[in-house]
C-alpha cells in the first residue's frame, strides 16, 4: 500500500470531491418549510376558527417563549436614586430588580402638570445597543409624550445601554437548554414594569400603552398577549410576515451571530404573524410603517395588517390602525407625531385623532456618538465612542448591577433543578429495557417527528481507483431537496465483508480525510463512509443563521443532522452490491466536535449501529449554564433539560461499545478522568451493573491512540 500522503495526494488530484452542490441549499429548505407551514395555519386557524383556536395558539406561545419557566415573583424592588428637572417635566432615575439579581435601569418622565392619575406608557428601546434609552429620536418620543401629559417609563432592555457589558452579550442562548427564550426575558421584565407603574399613585392604571420601536415593536408585539394591563400599543417599524423577517435579515446573520430576540422556537408553528397581533385584540393597536425601512417592506406589512383586521373585526370597528410615514427604519418625527395623535385619542380620549405636531424638544446628553444608518470607517469622520463618561442621566453607579451573567446563571440553575431529573439506575435488565425504550421513542420522536420519510434516490456520482481501495461520491436524498454528498472509500477486499465506519467532522468530509483517524483507519484497510452534513462542506453555510432560524420552524439543526446520519445509516443498511461488500451489522459512527452530538442522538435511537465513539463532546448540557463560552447555536436544543442531559442519552447506548475519547467541559477543556466519571454517573454505573463495564471506554490522553482503539473496536464488533 502507498504512504498515507501519497494516498491523499492521489485523493486530491482525482477530484473526486471537488463539487459544491450550493450554500443555498439550507436556506432554501428553511424557507420552504415555512410556506408549507404558513399555508397550513392560515387554513386552520382563520376568522371563523378564531374563537375556538385562539386560547390553545396562546397557550402553546407561553409554553414557547418560557414565560411558564419564569420565577413567580410578585414583590417589587424599586429605588428611586435621582432626578433631573426640566421646565415643565422631570427625571427620575429608577432602578427596579426584575429577576433575583438583575437590575434595570429606568427613566420614569412625569409632567409637572397633567390630570392625575394620568395615562402611562411603557416605552421600549429597540436594538440601538449602545445609547438604548439614551438614543435621540426615543428620548424625543418620551419627551413628546411627557410634554403632552403622559407618564413615560423608558428602561434599557436586556444587554443594552447602561446593561451593556458587549455585544456578545446579547443574545443567551443558554437559555433555551431549560425553555426560556430571549423574547420571554423580556416580556417579564416589562411586566414588572407595569408591575411598578402600577404601585404610583400618579399614574391611572386602567390606562396603559406601550410603544417601541424595531426590536421595540417586537418586544410590544409579543407583550401583549400575555399583559391585558396594555390598552394600546404601537409596534414601530416591525410588522412583516415572519418569511418576511428571515429575508429581511438573510446575510445578516442575525445582527453579527448574537441577536436572538426574534427566533423564537416553534412560533412558526404555531401562529402566522397576522394571528400573532390578532392575539391583542380587542385592545387598539396602531401599526407603523416607514416608506424607506428595507429590512420591513411596506407590502408585506400591508399585507399583514389587512390579514389581522379580519381577525379584529370580530371584536368591533377601527381596533386596528396603519400608519405609513416617511423615513428609513427608525422613529422619525412623523412616527413620533402619530404615536401621539393615538395615543391622546385611545387613552385620554382627546384630539379625536387629529395630527398633532411635535413641539422643539431639547434632549439630553448621549453617551455615545454614533449614528447606525450612516455608520463610516473614514478616520476623519469615525464614530465618537466615550463609554466611560459619567453623565447626569446615569442609573448605575456600580458595574456589578450592570452584570446579568452571574444571577441569570442562578436563576437557571434554579429553574432546572427543579425541572430535570437524572435517569435512576435500573434494578435489573428487564426494568432497564422497559426504562429505555420509553426514553427512546420519546428522543425519536423529538428527532424525526415532523420528516417525511422519502426515497433516498442515491446517485454514485463518480468513482476511481487508488492503491488498496475503491472510492465512491454518492449524493443520497436525506429530505425536501436536501442532498448529502458522501464520500464511500471500499478497501479492495472482495472476500468477506467489512467493517464499515460512518465519520463526521465539524468541517465534512475534507475536515475528516484531514483527521489522523482516516490515515489509522486507511492503514487498517477500513471501510468509510464519510458525509457532508446539512449547513456543512458543499452546503456550507452561515451556522448561527441557519441554527435559529431552523429553531422557529421547530427543526433544530442538530437534530436536521441527525437525520442526514441517520439516512446515510439507511443507504448502508438498504445497498445491496455483487461487489465489495460491506457488513451491515457492523456500523461504527465517530463525531468528532459538534457532531459528536450527532452521532451520539443518532446512535442513542437506531441500534443499528453499533459502536458509538465520540471526540471532544461536551458532557453536560447543565454546565453550559455556567458559562459564558459561544459553542456551536445548533447544540442549543429548545428545553432539552426537560428531558435529557448528555449522561441519560449516552446510557441509551448500552450495552453496545461506547468510546468517549478526551471529552470538553462547558469552557471547551478537556476534563480529568475522574470528572468524566462523576458527570456520566449514570452511563457508568449502568455498564458497571450489567457487567459491561469493558465496552464503556472512556480515554482522557493527548496522544494518538487512534491505532489501539481501531484493534479495540475490530475485535469487539
Amino acid at each position: 500500500m502507498i504512504s498515507i500522503n501519497n494516498f491523499k495526494d492521489k485523493l486530491k488530484i482525482s477530484g473526486i470531491d471537488n463539487y459544491n452542490i450550493s450554500s443555498n441549499t439550507l436556506i432554501n429548505f428553511i424557507f420552504n418549510k415555512v410556506d408549507i407551514l404558513t399555508k397550513k395555519l392560515e387554513k386552520e386557524i382563520s376568522p371563523k376558527t378564531w374563537e375556538t383556536k385562539k386560547d390553545m395558539v396562546l397557550q402553546k406561545m407561553y409554553h414557547i417563549i418560557g414565560l411558564k419557566n419564569f420565577p413567580i415573583n410578585t414583590s417589587i424592588n424599586a429605588k428611586i436614586i435621582g432626578k433631573i428637572e426640566r421646565n415643565d417635566y422631570f427625571i427620575e432615575k429608577i432602578i427596579l430588580e426584575s429577576f433575583e439579581g438583575i437590575y434595570i435601569p429606568i427613566h420614569l418622565y412625569i409632567p409637572k402638570k397633567s390630570n392625575f392619575p394620568t395615562p402611562a406608557i411603557l416605552h421600549i428601546p429597540g436594538h440601538w445597543m449602545e445609547n438604548a434609552k439614551m438614543e435621540p429620536d426615543l428620548q424625543k418620543c418620551c419627551i413628546g409624550l411627557v410634554k403632552l401629559g403622559f407618564i413615560v417609563l423608558n428602561m434599557d432592555p436586556l444587554e443594552e445601554g447602561e446593561r451593556r457589558i458587549g455585544w456578545r452579550n446579547h443574545g443567551h442562548l443558554e437559555t433555551l437548554l431549560v425553555g426560556i427564550t430571549q423574547i420571554g426575558m423580556m416580556i417579564y421584565e416589562n411586566i414588572k414594569a407595569i408591575d411598578y407603574l402600577q404601585t404610583r399613585k400618579e399614574v391611572d392604571g386602567e390606562r396603559i400603552g406601550m410603544v417601541g420601536t424595531s426590536g421595540g415593536g417586537s418586544n410590544t408585539i409579543y407583550t401583549m398577549p400575555f399583559e391585558k394591563r396594555i390598552k394600546v400599543g404601537i409596534p414601530i417599524c416591525f410588522a412583516n410576515t415572519f418569511k418576511g423577517l428571515l429575508e429581511g435579515h438573510r446575510g445578516y446573520n442575525w445582527n453579527g451571530g448574537v441577536d436572538l430576540c426574534n427566533q423564537v422556537p416553534q412560533v412558526i408553528d404555531t401562529l402566522t404573524f397576522s394571528h400573532l397581533l390578532a392575539l391583542s385584540a380587542p385592545r387598539h393597536i396602531l401599526i407603523i410603517s416607514a416608506k424607506e425601512d428595507l429590512n420591513f417592506p411596506i407590502k408585506t406589512a400591508k399585507n399583514v395588517v389587512s390579514e389581522a383586521e379580519l381577525f379584529f373585526k370580530l371584536y368591533g370597528k377601527d381596533l386596528i390602525k396603519h400608519e405609513i410615514v416617511s423615513g428609513g427604519h427608525g422613529v422619525g418625527i412623523e412616527a413620533r407625531e402619530a404615536a401621539y395623535s393615538f395615543f391622546l385619542k385611545n387613552l385620554m380620549n382627546k384630539e379625536d385623532g387629529l395630527p398633532v405636531i411635535e413641539p422643539s424638544i431639547e434632549t439630553e446628553e448621549s453617551p455615545y456618538k454614533i449614528n447606525y444608518l450612516d455608520a463610516t470607517a473614514d478616520k476623519n469622520n469615525a464614530q465618537n465612542f466615550f463609554p466611560e463618561k459619567s453623565l447626569i442621566t446615569n442609573v448605575f453607579d456600580n458595574k456589578k448591577l450592570r452584570n446579568i451573567e452571574k444571577p441569570l446563571k442562578n436563576m437557571l440553575i434554579k429553574t432546572i433543578e427543579k425541572k430535570y431529573k437524572k435517569f435512576k439506575i435500573p434494578n435489573d435488565l428487564t426494568e432497564w429495557e422497559s426504562i429505555k425504550s420509553k426514553y427512546k421513542e420519546k428522543l425519536n420522536n423529538l428527532i424525526v417527528k415532523t420528516i417525511d420519510h422519502s426515497s433516498l434516490d442515491p446517485v454514485i456520482e463518480r468513482s476511481t481507483e487508488l492503491p488498496g481501495y475503491y472510492i465512491e461520491r454518492i449524493i443520497i436524498n436525506s429530505e425536501d431537496n436536501i442532498y448529502v454528498p458522501c464520500l464511500l472509500f471500499l478497501p479492495d477486499n472482495w472476500i468477506t465483508s467489512n467493517n464499515i465506519w460512518i465519520c463526521l467532522d465539524d468541517n465534512g468530509k475534507r475536515g475528516f480525510i484531514e483527521n489522523k483517524l482516516f490515515e489509522e483507519l486507511i492503514y487498517n484497510k477500513q471501510a468509510i463512509l464519510t458525509i457532508d452534513l446539512r449547513g456543512q462542506g458543499e452546503t456550507l453555510t452561515v451556522d448561527f443563521e441557519v441554527a435559529t432560524m431552523s429553531y422557529m420552524i421547530d427543526r433544530n439543526l442538530l437534530f436536521q443532522r441527525v437525520f442526514d446520519l441517520l439516512r446515510a445509516v439507511e443507504y448502508i443498511s438498504q445497498r445491496a452490491t455483487t461487489g465489495i461488500q460491506l457488513n451491515k451489522q457492523k456500523i461504527i459512527s465517530y463525531g468528532k466536535g459538534t457532531t459528536a452530538l450527532v452521532t451520539l442522538f443518532a446512535c442513542a435511537i437506531d441500534e443499528r449501529i453499533s459502536v458509538l465513539f465520540t471526540e471532544n463532546q461536551i458532557i453536560s448540557y447543565k454546565r453550559l449554564l455556567e458559562c459564558k463560552t459561544r459553542f456551536s447555536p445548533s447544540i442549543f436544543i429548545f428545553d432539552i433539560l426537560s428531558n435529557y442531559d448528555i449522561d441519560d442519552v449516552l446510557s441509551l447506548i448500552f450495552p453496545r461499545l461506547n468510546i468517549i475519547l478526551n471529552p470538553i467541559d462547558n469552557h471547551e477543556k478537556e476534563i480529568s478522568l475522574n470528572k468524566i466519571i462523576d458527570e456520566l454517573n449514570v452511563t457508568t454505573n449502568i455498564y458497571k451493573k450489567f457487567n459491561k463495564k469493558n465496552r464503556l471506554i472512556i480515554e482522557h490522553s493527548e496522544k494518538n491512540i487512534y491505532s489501539n482503539l481501531i484493534k479495540r473496536i475490530i475485535k469487539t464488533v
